[in-house]
């Protein structure tokens, strides 16, 4: 049995003895401890020998080779058909210099008795089967933790699996710490601690010296004086070679690595040396298409760290190896990213490890930075770049696998150590809280990064100038984060304005000023102007692929925006080939499991279930599930997107077993994700889980999450956060639903006040919720009142964004709809056809958009007495919200609904008896599941299922 020390060899032997000497080895059981001199190898030989010719150990032998008659001794035995096992424990560790003795040496009846024994060297011997031993499974270092105490209870499951990863899973670590929580000399919650802030090595030696007294001698064995002896016995460039390989992390160490050590370390015979005396646990292997050396256990290489101060030319070499490896262009090239991830860990083991004070002279990181600034040539050009190399280039690798939270420690530790090296005010350490700032945005919390934004802003255009690239890269940064946070006016002035000075310092075609007009189009196309944001869309990609090329990272960026937004546009084949070339692109030159692959292909789903092809958008759903939930788990957002879409895809198939089944399970991920304090992240998956159980119909449950999320975001972010008030308009559409009108007038009035103070009355978020509060006028029939507020919003938005754009079109609508209400069918029916021939001729007949447009004509007709035009609108509202929206959506319950009224008074019951099969299911509904439009018509539906009294 072979492996490093503390892996428990010899524990094993002796429970191999005990479960099977007696009953399977009648001819004796026999121990030898082989780490002794030879006078002490001869006592034990000779005390064998006694107690095989059952004479006395004391008993004097004639002269003559006591191995060759120990050997003859063990031949008689075995002879008579009676089996001996034979364990040698703790073969000794070859010493520099001097040849490995052959098992023979201390087995002299090798071949003729069962031998078994414990080596922390390699052993490579004819006849000799090596088996490794690993270190514990989680679930069995736990038990052997808390076997024989009451403890197990006192911390949860992941906390005793923290301890035990702590001490590696080590059997001989796991039995001293057992021993201290049996005997009460440390409780598990001070375990707890320990194991956060304590090197495990130096919290071993000192349970090992509080237990000094409590236990019989020999019952434990000390895992330090166990690992001294095989560090002690390498030679002193293998002992070199181990400190180095210390400082990684316990993931398989790539040769690459290794090699940018240097040929002071990279030797066969180093390695050899390692591997045969189990400081690696194994070599050779692969990992993300390279070649690693072994892995070296946790216990050992903090042993290692803690027992001997590492020379500082060491520490040197250290940081340029990994930054010869870990090369800005292999991190931004996606191709390198699966080994990125296998030196992360090495990179990290060490960046933190410089970073304790455990390993630094009194002048503390500083001191350490410049140390490596003068040792490694490599960064002589840049004063700061050592420690800060090493962390950014671990920001970068985990910024672009979408690991912000992980990536922002990174970041802040950076700007620790800048700021220390250049003062606070420093552009260095003003660009590193840039750089924390990004990270926190994408990380979820838009008020910590707009404050760090909004703090380092005027510092930079003091110290830099307001035309330095960093000072507009911040600005840029800052309209980007006001976007996100939903002040989309402010977002689009700090772009414009950004946009205007990158144009006249670098040109308007540079690639940073096209990357601004990016961030301009992304503003426009988040607050719903579609057709301004397709058309920069498609400047940006154009002007990119000349200056970067058609593939370019930015270039797909520009190109994924312009077929986003010819979906919101209703041109649905024109995006549909957009994101199969994307995902082409993406899946060529990122991978199959990269973010923008994942992106383009659900994309795909989201639009084949857009035209009503439901077949190929579920096999599209189903494919795009399994990579996200293995690439980004099950409970992310990624992956419960695509659930939910999958859901909806079904749904409209009329699979609606299948469709509930996984809502269901969408909706389970989301409560718990919506559990734990109220951080950016919880609120965000509360407002999620209210949304979807809205979606399903669920209003009556959705209500109290509703109102929780709204009130945990007043109390967190305030009550004109944008967050706040999209919750609190959400709020208001579903008491709609639920038919509290009044209470939803009163949360849309309030919410409407609130943005126009806190954003301006002619913000994108203020009209959405001018046109919230106008519906809810109109369906109580307060059409003069609606009419003012839809008036008002014409006005806004044709100024504001034009006579064709989405939000003019849907209030020159809205108003005709009004109009209709209100008995004005002249002044109506401009507006009404204007923006129907508008809608049809920019976006094409199917977008949904335009099936409003058809509706409000179809009810202008029907009011103009006019039912046979009235119908044929009625079924083209229908077709287009049968294939846009799910079956049972409320929109597409009222088109069916009237159009059967209108199909009726025409006497076509054929046609009309057929619409009714699809109203049916109105009948079987809870009505509190349903939206208070399809309880009225649910109710209008049983009575026209009544017989009539000429059938009576």
């Amino acid at each position: 049995m072979e492996a490093g020390a503390g892996f428990g060899k010899t524990c094993l032997a002796l429970e191999y003895a005990w479960r099977f000497g007696a009953s399977h080895y009648p001819g004796g059981v026999f121990w030898l401890t082989a780490d002794q001199d030879e006078s002490g190898l001869e006592y034990q030989f000779r005390g064998m020998l006694s107690a095989l010719r059952d004479e006395p150990t004391e008993r004097r032998l004639e002269p003559g080779n006591v191995r060759a008659k120990l050997a003859a001794a063990f031949e008689a035995v075995t002879g008579t058909g009676k089996p001996v096992l034979y364990i040698v424990d703790n073969l000794p560790e070859p010493k520099p210099g001097i040849k490995m003795r052959p098992l023979e040496y201390y087995c002299p009846a090798m071949g003729t008795v069962t031998l078994l024994a414990t080596t922390r060297a390699r052993r490579l011997e004819a006849r000799v089967h090596s088996l490794m031993i690993d270190a514990l499974p989680r679930a069995a270092s736990i038990s052997l933790l808390t076997n024989g105490t009451e403890l197990r209870p006192n911390l949860e499951d992941g906390k005793w699996e923290e301890i035990a990863a702590w001490a590696g899973d080590l059997p001989l670590a796991l039995e001293v710490l057992n021993s201290s929580l049996r005997l009460g000399t440390i409780s598990p919650a001070e375990l707890l601690a320990r194991c956060r802030s304590e090197s495990v090595t130096n919290e071993l030696s000192r349970e090992m010296s509080a237990l000094q007294g409590q236990v019989a001698p020999g019952a434990l064995r000390g895992v330090t004086s166990a690992l001294a002896l095989s560090y002690d016995a390498l030679a002193p460039a293998a002992q070199r070679a181990a400190r180095l390989l210390s400082w990684f992390g316990s993931e398989p160490v790539p040769l690459e690595l290794f090699h940018a050590l240097g040929p002071g370390v990279d030797t066969a015979e180093l390695r050899a040396a390692l591997t045969g005396h189990s400081i690696l646990a194994s070599s050779g292997g692969r990992a993300a298409n390279l070649d690693v050396l072994g892995t070296m256990h946790r216990v050992m290489a903090d042993y290692i760290r803690n027992r001997v101060r590492t020379p500082r030319r060491d520490l040197a070499l250290i940081c340029g190896a990994l930054a010869s490896v870990m090369t800005p262009d292999r991190i931004k090239d996606t191709k390198h990213w699966s080994a990125m991830n296998v030196y992360l860990p090495h990179a990290a083991r060490f960046f933190w490890g410089a970073m304790s004070d455990t390993h630094e002279d009194k002048a503390g990181p500083t001191g350490l930075i410049r140390l490596f600034s003068r040792a490694t040539a490599r960064f002589t050009s840049n004063i700061s770049e050592p420690l800060r190399y090493l962390a950014d280039a671990c920001r970068q690798v985990l910024y672009n696998q979408r690991r912000y939270e992980a990536a922002l420690k990174y970041a802040e530790a950076e700007c620790r150590l800048t700021t220390k090296l250049f003062g606070p005010n420093s552009g260095p350490a003003l660009e590193s809280i840039v750089s924390v700032a990004d990270v926190t945005r994408m990380a979820g919390d838009l008020d910590r990064a707009l404050k760090l934004e909004n703090e380092v802003l005027p510092k930079m255009e003091q110290t830099l100038g307001k035309d330095d690239p960093s000072t507009l890269l911040l600005r840029q940064n800052i309209a980007v984060t006001l976007n996100m946070w939903g002040d989309h006016e402010r977002a689009k002035q700090y772009a414009t304005e950004t946009l205007d000075s990158k144009t006249a310092l670098l040109g308007a075609a540079h690639p940073e000023t096209i990357s601004c007009q990016l961030a301009v189009a992304r503003i426009s196309y988040d607050s719903s102007d579609y057709d301004n944001a397709h058309k920069q869309y498609e400047r940006c990609y154009r002007s990119f692929a000349r200056a970067l090329g058609s593939e370019s990272d930015k270039a797909l960026i520009a190109r994924h925006g312009v077929a986003a937004s010819l979906y919101e546009l209703g041109d649905d084949l024109r995006a549909l080939e957009h994101f199969k070339e994307l995902s082409d692109a993406n899946r060529r030159l990122l991978g199959p499991d990269h973010e923008g692959t994942l992106v383009s292909q659900h994309w795909i789903g989201i639009v084949l279930n857009h035209m009503g092809r439901y077949s190929a958008a579920e096999s599209q759903f189903r494919e795009v599930l399994v990579q996200r939930q293995r690439v980004f788990g099950s409970d992310s957002d990624d992956a419960l997107s695509t659930q939910w879409n999958l859901a909806a895809c079904l749904d409209a198939m009329g699979r609606h077993e299948e469709a509930g089944l996984l809502r269901e399970s969408t909706l389970e991920s989301r409560r718990r994700r919506a559990l734990g304090p109220d951080d950016a992240k919880t609120l965000a998956a509360k407002a999620a889980l209210a949304n979807c159980l809205q979606d399903m119909g669920r209003y009556r449950e959705a209500q109290p999450v509703y109102e929780r999320t709204l009130e945990a975001r007043r109390r967190v972010l305030g009550p004109e956060h944008p967050l706040a008030l999209w919750s609190q308009d959400r709020l208001g559409d579903n008491l709609v639903a639920m038919g509290s009108f009044e209470r939803a007038e009163s949360e849309y009035r309030e919410v409407l006040g609130r943005a126009q103070r806190a954003l301006g009355c002619e913000c994108a978020q203020a009209l959405t919720f001018q046109a919230d509060l106008a519906r809810l006028l109109e369906a109580v029939c307060r059409y003069e009142e609606a009419r003012r507020v839809i008036e008002r919003r014409l006005e806004v938005s044709t100024r504001k964004y034009g006579a064709t754009s989405a939000i003019t079109l849907s209030s020159m609508n809205s108003l005709g709809s009004v109009l209709v209400g209100v008995g004005d069918l002249k002044k109506a029916r401009p507006l009404i056809h204007s923006a129907l021939e508008t809608r049809v001729r920019i976006w094409g007949s199917e977008n949904i958009g335009v099936a409003d447009s058809y509706r409000t004509w179809g009810i202008l007709l029907d009011a103009a007495g006019d039912p046979a035009g009235a119908c044929e609108y009625f079924q083209k509202a229908l077709a287009i919200r049968s294939v846009k929206l799910r079956y049972r959506h409320p929109d597409t319950t009222v088109s069916a609904w009237e159009l059967f009224q209108v199909l009726h008074l025409l006497s076509d019951g054929s046609a009309a008896q057929v619409l009714m099969e699809h109203l049916v299911w109105l009948t079987d509904a809870n009505p509190a599941d349903l939206h208070i439009k399809q309880r009225e018509i649910r109710e209008k539906v049983r009575l026209a299922l009544l017989p009539s009294p000429a059938s009576n």
